[in-house]
């Protein structure tokens, strides 16, 4: 589907971790531009479709998502014992 398709530059944000420490979880990362066009990702990744507000400002929805008030926002969102997962309507 369109929707797990990622291209180099597209914000993607980690859905699925183990344990309890969130050192992964809700992070967000840029696709690198030596991935190959049309890339897949894994059900442990999300891709961030950014609105038209956004669209020429992936930096700062980058650094918002990392920043402490979102963090522990997206974090509320998490559920799972052992293996912890963000849902997308979590980040919505």
């Amino acid at each position: 589907k369109e929707r797990h398709v990622c291209v180099p530059g597209d914000i993607i944000v980690a859905c699925t971790e183990q344990g309890e420490r969130h050192k992964l979880i809700g992070f967000p990362a840029f696709v690198p531009a030596s991935f190959s066009e049309g890339s897949i990702l894994s059900t442990d990744l999300c891709k961030i479709t950014l609105t038209h507000e956004l669209k020429g400002c992936p930096h700062f929805a980058y650094y918002l998502l990392c920043s402490h008030l979102v963090r522990s926002q997206l974090l509320g969102h998490v559920n799972g014992t052992t293996v912890r997962h963000l849902a997308t309507s979590g980040l919505e």
